[in-house]
């Protein structure tokens, strides 16, 4: 009676054994599948991270991502070139300081706050896109920015639109310098 308890048992042993190798080599094998997925998934990723940060960059307009209290986060080389200073020197700047606006610098106020700022000038435009999420687009503005003859005037077009970034809610603001057509 024993002995084919024993067999019995040997072989059940047996089977869990070979079952538990095949479970064991399929979770390996899955495991693996999951690592390969992993991969390629985040080299896909940086790859369109690369990508838009390429479009970013070489795009013809100037952009510039403001933060929630209206601070440069972020410029192209189009608004480099817009503001001819480079990228370190506006990055956690007002928009105002970062141009060198006639109107916050001459007057020591706070960028967008002055009489002139509230009727032509971004600061209302990106104000309401960070506060409502209102987006505009090629709304007319004009502001006074240094020239090589001293202080001048020159005409834009605004376009802004709100952006969640890492969670945060900013402002991605485009501007076109029009004042050769005017």
């Amino acid at each position: 009676v024993y002995s084919d308890i024993t067999e019995e048992l040997r072989s059940a042993s047996s089977t869990l054994f070979r079952a538990m190798v095949v479970l064991a080599t399929t979770l390996l094998a899955a495991f693996g599948v999951l690592v390969v997925i992993m991969f390629y998934a985040s080299r896909t990723v940086n790859t369109v991270a690369a990508d838009l940060s390429t479009v970013f960059h070489s795009a013809p307009t100037a952009m510039i991502l403001l933060d929630g209290d209206a601070k440069i986060r972020n410029v192209n080389h189009a608004a480099t070139e817009f503001t001819h200073r480079p990228a370190e020197q506006i990055i956690g700047k007002t928009l105002g300081n970062a141009v060198g606006c006639h109107q916050s610098t001459a007057r020591l106020i706070q960028c967008g706050t002055g009489p002139h700022c509230m009727k032509h000038c971004i600061g209302p435009i990106v104000a309401k896109t960070l506060s409502q999420g209102a987006a505009y687009h090629q709304e007319e503005i004009a502001m006074v920015m240094p020239g090589d003859d001293g202080p001048a005037e020159r005409f834009l077009l605004a376009s802004s639109r709100c952006a969640m970034i890492s969670r945060r809610s900013m402002a991605l603001l485009c501007l076109e310098d029009i004042t050769e057509r005017k």
